[in-house]
C-alpha cells in the first residue's frame, strides 16, 4: 500500500486529486464527468489526440463515492475505456479492507480510502479490459468510443 501524506481536504478536487497522485496518474484532471450513467473524473494526458481504448491520452478515470460497492459497480462500466479506480470516502470503522482488496483485484480496479488527510492506495489499477474497441480499426467508428472521448475531452474525436 502506498499513503500520501497531505494537509486536510480543503474540497472534492483536492480529494481527487489527492488519490490520483496516489495511484501514480499523471495529466490534467477533468470533471465531474457524466457517462454511460456514471459520474467520475478522467485524468487526460496531453496531447489528447483521440486513440484507441488504453492509448496514451488517458491515464484513468476515477470513481468518487461513499458506498464502495456502488464505486466498483460504476467503475466496472468503464472497464473497456479506461484504467479504473475508486476513491471510498468513508469512516475507516466502516470500511472492510479485507473486503475491499479482494473485490479491487479480482475487478482489476485501484481503490484509494481517504481518511484525515491521507490518500491509501488498498489496491492498484489494472489496464483496460479488452474489447471489440481493440479489433482493427473498431475504435475509429465505434459511436460510443467516440462520444467518450468528446465527453471527457470536450472535444470531437477526429
Amino acid at each position: 500500500m502506498t499513503t500520501l501524506l497531505r494537509p486536510q481536504f480543503s474540497d472534492e478536487l483536492d480529494r481527487i486529486a489527492s488519490a490520483v497522485t496516489a495511484l501514480g496518474w499523471s495529466g490534467t484532471i477533468r470533471g465531474p464527468v457524466y457517462f454511460g450513467g456514471v459520474t467520475f473524473y478522467a485524468v487526460t494526458c496531453p496531447p489528447a489526440h483521440f486513440g484507441p481504448p488504453g492509448s496514451s491520452w488517458l491515464a484513468g478515470c476515477l470513481v468518487s463515492c461513499t458506498d464502495p460497492r456502488e464505486g466498483m459497480q460504476d467503475a466496472s462500466l468503464l472497464a473497456a475505456y479506461s484504467r479504473r479506480a475508486i476513491l471510498v470516502r468513508a469512516p475507516l470503522d466502516a470500511i472492510d479492507m479485507v473486503d475491499l482488496q479482494l473485490h479491487g483485484a479480482l475487478l482489476d480496479q485501484g481503490v484509494v480510502v481517504q481518511a484525515g488527510g491521507h490518500s491509501t492506495v488498498v489496491s492498484w489499477a489494472g489496464e483496460v479490459v479488452a474489447s471489440l474497441l481493440h479489433h482493427d480499426e473498431a475504435w475509429r467508428h465505434d459511436a460510443r468510443w467516440r462520444q467518450f472521448y468528446g465527453t471527457v475531452t470536450g472535444r470531437s474525436a477526429v
